[in-house]
């Protein structure tokens, strides 16, 4: 550089004004790097709010409309599982109760055909009501379509039990509207009649009409069993202190068409009693003690004519467990055995054959669908739900987990690197060791 352009150059730095720095120059760098770090938290917690949306579809095993298997497993639902108001858009699976809820009461869990989970929570001393043959409808309190979340509420007590036609479009119930305590209103009038007789009633699915076909002198406990096509229903009439009758009633009048008299170690086998063909209706005739002792002791079988009046019992004998006939499949009736725990046992004619489907079940029996128990395949894959199939609330939880959490990563990152700043600006000092 000569030195004419030299001197030129310190002449018009000298004319020129100083740069001004604000006195909070690193504070404003410091805010627009924690404004920056909040807009890409914010952008990351969208991100995840968004994929949290998606992926409670994702990861879930799916079955097909045709050709189902049944699951050889299904596993217990997380806390936050959703709720059946988003019901899956498919036919249920299963049905079993758990115990595993917030509440820490039993809830219903519903297994879509698509592998979703659903919970149901239910009111203490709730009854639970009932899958139809379809794997579409759940009938209690209200009649609850699971292909939508659709509900019609009945005008019925909670405790009601449930039985239904083969094509799903009819339900009866025995609806006890003994309370067990006498009331009195204000003025010590009683309101109530603990001995008032129980109701039978029809509902017409889909559309929930009920409509009643007469009263009988029932335990609310007792099981009725409708027909396959619907024109009749089999019950247990009587108080467990009393005289008991099996009788075969009409559905459209109520009229008693047979009667069978009873004894006390002779029930109605459960909900799907009647033989595939509706000719008969089965009873499980205990071998030791009646029914009402709750005796570990062997029963059998025995077939109940509707058009003879006559009683035959099977061949086979010293069958173990506490029978409920929840379905038929190859010919053969399917009972839920309950115990120690509830097995789902096919029920030959020289013994039992327990179905290969496992259930964490320790509060109650699983409910598979009549129509799967015919005709499904075992053996399927294991079912689990999904982790991100979970309630509203669910969602914003997490996120602000993992909010917190990133604030507290960051907050630890930035006391890292002042003490390193720190180390740098004073070379002077002696590092710092471990003792």
């Amino acid at each position: 550089m000569t030195e004419r352009l030299s001197a030129a150059l310190t002449e018009i730095a000298d004319e020129t004004p100083g740069v001004r720095l604000p006195d909070d120059l690193w504070e404003q760098g410091r805010r627009r790097r924690r404004t920056r770090w909040w807009q890409r938290l914010a952008a990351a917690l969208a991100a995840l709010l968004t994929a949290l949306f998606v992926l409670p579809g994702l990861g879930a095993p799916q079955f097909a409309d045709t050709g189902v298997r049944l699951p050889s497993s299904v596993a217990e639902p997380y806390l936050w599982q959703r709720t059946v108001d988003g019901a899956p858009d498919r036919p249920v699976l299963i049905w079993f109760p758990t115990q595993h809820s917030l509440n820490f009461e039993t809830a219903q869990v519903y297994v879509g055909r698509d592998g979703s989970y659903r919970i149901d929570y239910m009111f203490s001393g709730e009854d639970p009501g009932s899958l139809s043959p379809d794997g579409r409808y759940f009938l209690g309190p209200a009649l609850t379509d699971l292909t939508s979340g659709r509900q019609v509420a009945l005008p019925t007590p909670h405790s009601v039990l449930w039985s239904w036609s083969d094509d799903s479009r009819h339900a009866v119930a025995v609806i006890d509207h003994d309370e067990g305590v006498i009331a009195y209103n204000a003025a010590n009038e009683q309101i109530n009649d603990p001995e008032r007789p129980a109701e039978i009633v029809v509902a017409d699915v889909p559309s929930g009409k009920v409509r009643s076909i007469g009263l009988v002198d029932a335990e609310f406990r007792s099981v009725a069993a409708l027909s396959p096509d619907g024109t009749r229903v089999a019950l247990v009439e009587g108080r467990y202190d009393k005289p008991q009758t099996l009788t075969v009633r009409d559905t459209a009048t109520g009229a008693v068409l047979r009667a069978f008299t009873i004894t006390a170690a002779q029930r109605l086998g459960g909900p799907a009693a009647w033989t595939p063909d509706g000719s008969r209706i089965l009873l499980a005739a205990a071998e030791r003690c009646d029914w009402l002792r709750m005796c570990d002791q062997p029963w059998h079988l025995q077939y109940a004519d509707p058009a003879t009046g006559r009683i035959t019992d099977e061949p086979a004998r010293g069958r173990s467990g506490d029978p409920t006939v929840v379905g038929w499949r190859d010919g053969r009736p399917v009972a839920a055995l309950s115990g120690t725990r509830c097995v789902l046992t096919s029920l030959d004619p020289t013994g039992e054959h327990a179905l290969p489907v496992a259930i964490p079940v320790r509060y109650g029996c699983p409910e598979i669908p009549r129509a799967l128990l015919a005709e499904a395949e075992f053996g399927g894959p294991p079912v689990s739900p999904s982790f991100w199939a979970a309630q509203w609330w669910f969602y914003p939880l997490l996120a602000g987990a993992a909010a917190i959490g990133l604030l507290v990563i960051r907050r630890i990152a930035r006391r890292i690197s002042r003490r390193a700043v720190r180390r740098r600006s004073t070379p002077g000092e002696p590092p710092v060791t471990d003792a």
